[in-house]
C-alpha cells in the first residue's frame, strides 16, 4: 500500500490499552496468553502482518461482542478482537491521526471536552489525553454558561446508541472531506464492514482509535450548530444547549434531531430535557463540590502533619497530587468519615465521589468499604471493574475469594457473563491458590456450551493452572478436538501442568505447526511446571 502504516506504534498503542484494561476497563476482554504468544517472536509477528499489508492480503478477522453492563438494566456491547485486527485498525487511524486533529483542533476545550488528541502524540504511544481532564474542563465550562445572565433554559441530550449507530459510509465520506490517505481509507472501511453487525453501521468499542473517529464523525454536527448560532457543549454523546428562553431550547431541540438525523442518528427521548438553568448547577457541578470540601481536610491534616504551610491560597489540585503522591502520610479518618456520609448514608451516592474515596481507601491500605462493595458488586453490577480494583489494590485476594464465587455462581447474575469474564480474570491476575469451592465454579463455567468463548477460554486458563490431573486431562483432549489455530495455541499454555512424558510428546508432534501452536509449544517449554 501507499501509506506506510506504523504497525509497531499501533503495537505499543494496543499493548498499553491492554495491560490497563483492569484499571480502566476500556478494552474489554484480552485472552490470557495472546500478547505472550506474540512477544515470544515479537519481530517475526509483526513483520508478517506488515508483509500482508503491503501485499494487500489481510484480512480482518471476527469480532466477538460482550455486553458489558452500565447501570438501570442496559449494557453496553463491548468489542473482542484479535490483536493483529486491533492493531491494524489503531495503526490506519494513526495514519489519519494528523488530519482528523487538524479537522477538529477548533472545537476542543470549545465545544467538544471528550478526551483531546494529544497534539505531541501525533507519532507517539500516548495519542490521547487524560480523559479527566476534558470532564473537568466541561464541567468547568457547562457551569460558566450556566451562569451567564442570558442562560435561561438549558437543553439536556443524549445520543442513542452513538457507537453502534456511526454509519460506514458518511464516515468515509468524513475520512475523504479532511484528505486522509485513500488506501487507509479503505482499510477501515473494510474493517469497519466486516464488523459491523448489521446496515453497515457501527464501531468496536474498547478501541481507542474509535474515540478518535467518534470525534470526527460529530466536527460537522458541532460546525453546524455553531454556524446556527446555538451556544452548546459537548463530551462525546452527551449534548447541552444553553438558551434565552423555553422557545428557543425547542428550535435547539428541533435543529438538534434534524441534524443528527442527516448522520444516522437520534436522540434517547428519556434523557432529552429541558429544564430552567437555575436547577441545574449541582446537577452540573456533580460530585466535585462535596470533593473540593474534602481536600479542604487535607489541607487541614497537612497542615497539621506540617507537610504544607499554613495559606488557605494552596490550590486543591497541589494538595490533591499531594495526596495522590503521599498517601501514607495523610489520615484515614477523613476519607472514612467522607465514605460514611457520601456513600453509606446516601441514598443514591453520587459514582464520581464513590469512585473518588475507593481510589484514596485503597491508597491507604484501607479495608473500610470492603463489605459495602462485596454487596454493590451484586447489585450493582456496573460497578464490578472499580469493586475489583480496589479488592486487587489492597492485595488480599484470598479474603475476597469466597464473595465473588458466590458471585460466579449467582444464577440471577449469568445473564451478564461479562461480570463473570471480569471476576475470573482478577482470580488469573492475583491469586495462586483457589478453593475447592472457586474451582468447581470454574469447571461449570469451562464447561458451559451457552457460555461465551470469552468466558470458557479465561475460566479454561485457571484449570490449566490451579487445575488437577483429570482437567488437564480435559484440556487436552479440548486441544485435540480443536482446528482453529489460535485456539489450540491458547489450550496448549494451558498445559504446561500436563505430566512431563504427555506434555512433552504433544509438543514434539505440534512444534512445526505455525504460526501460532509453535509460539505455544516454545512458550510452554520456558514455563516451570507446577509442583504437586
Amino acid at each position: 500500500m501507499a501509506t506506510a502504516l506504523k504497525a509497531r506504534l499501533a503495537f505499543q498503542r494496543v499493548r498499553d490499552e491492554i495491560l490497563d484494561q483492569p484499571q480502566s476497563g476500556r478494552a474489554f476482554v484480552a485472552n490470557q496468553f495472546e500478547l505472550q504468544l506474540i512477544e515470544t517472536d515479537y519481530d517475526g509477528w509483526i513483520k508478517e502482518l506488515m508483509r500482508q499489508l503491503r501485499a494487500d492480503e489481510y484480512a480482518p478477522g471476527p469480532i466477538e461482542y460482550c455486553n458489558a453492563p452500565k447501570g438501570d438494566g442496559l449494557v453496553r456491547p463491548g468489542s473482542r478482537m484479535q490483536i493483529a485486527d486491533r492493531v491494524v485498525y489503531t495503526a490506519a487511524v494513526g495514519a489519519c491521526l494528523k488530519q482528523i486533529y487538524a479537522a477538529t483542533r477548533w472545537s476542543q476545550r470549545a465545544i467538544d471536552f471528550a478526551p483531546r488528541i494529544n497534539p505531541d502524540g501525533l507519532s507517539k504511544r500516548h495519542w490521547l489525553l487524560a480523559p479527566f481532564v476534558g470532564w473537568d474542563k466541561w464541567r468547568e465550562e457547562s457551569v460558566r454558561r450556566l451562569e451567564m445572565k442570558k442562560t435561561r433554559f438549558v437543553l439536556t441530550a443524549d445520543i442513542a446508541g452513538f457507537f453502534e449507530n456511526i454509519s460506514i459510509g458518511i464516515l468515509r465520506s468524513d475520512l475523504v472531506r479532511v484528505g486522509c490517505p485513500h488506501d487507509v481509507i479503505t482499510i477501515i472501511t473494510r474493517c469497519l464492514s466486516h464488523w459491523a453487525p448489521t446496515d453497515d453501521r457501527g464501531l468496536p468499542q474498547g478501541v481507542l482509535g474509535s474515540d478518535i473517529l467518534a470525534k470526527l464523525y460529530l466536527e460537522a454536527f458541532d460546525h453546524r450548530l455553531k454556524s446556527a448560532g446555538i451556544t452548546h457543549v459537548r463530551y462525546a454523546d452527551d449534548v447541552r444547549i444553553f438558551c434565552s428562553s423555553e422557545r428557543e431550547a425547542r428550535q435547539a431541540l428541533v435543529a438538534v434531531t434534524e441534524l443528527l438525523r442527516e448522520r444516522g442518528l437520534t436522540l434517547q427521548s428519556a434523557k432529552t430535557l429541558i429544564r430552567p438553568a437555575s436547577e441545574l448547577e449541582s446537577e452540573f457541578e456533580g460530585a466535585v463540590p462535596a470533593i473540593k470540601a474534602l481536600n479542604r481536610d487535607y489541607i487541614d491534616e497537612a497542615v497539621a502533619a506540617g507537610l504544607v504551610e499554613n495559606d488557605p491560597s494552596v490550590p486543591v489540585s497541589v494538595v490533591d497530587d499531594l495526596a495522590n503522591a503521599e498517601p501514607n502520610a495523610m489520615g484515614a479518618g477523613v476519607i472514612r468519615r467522607a465514605f460514611r456520609k457520601f456513600v453509606l448514608r446516601s441514598a443514591s451516592p453520587n459514582r464520581t465521589m464513590r469512585r473518588f474515596i475507593l481510589r484514596r481507601l485503597a491508597a491507604l491500605n484501607d479495608d473500610t468499604a470492603v463489605d459495602y462493595c462485596a454487596d454493590l458488586i451484586i447489585s450493582s453490577p456496573e460497578t464490578t471493574t472499580e469493586v475489583l480494583r480496589y479488592f486487587e489494590d489492597l492485595k488480599e485476594p484470598k479474603r475476597f475469594e469466597k464473595g465473588l464465587v458466590t458471585l460466579l455462581k449467582d444464577k440471577d447474575l449469568s445473564m451478564y457473563p461479562y461480570q463473570q469474564y471480569l471476576v475470573l480474570n482478577w482470580l488469573w491476575r492475583n491469586t495462586h491458590t483457589l478453593r475447592r469451592s472457586t474451582m468447581g465454579a470454574v469447571r461449570s463455567l469451562a464447561a458451559d456450551g451457552n457460555a461465551p468463548q470469552y468466558v470458557r477460554a479465561v475460566a479454561t486458563a485457571l484449570l490449566g493452572k490451579f487445575g488437577d490431573h483429570s482437567d488437564v486431562e480435559n484440556i487436552a483432549a479440548l486441544f485435540s478436538r480443536s482446528s482453529d489455530p489460535l485456539e489450540r495455541a491458547q489450550l496448549l499454555c494451558s498445559l504446561v501442568n500436563l505430566e512431563k512424558g504427555r506434555r512433552n510428546a504433544i509438543l514434539a508432534r505440534v512444534k512445526t505447526q505455525k504460526p501460532w501452536v509453535d509460539r505455544a509449544s516454545r512458550l510452554v517449554r520456558e514455563t516451570p511446571r507446577r509442583r504437586s
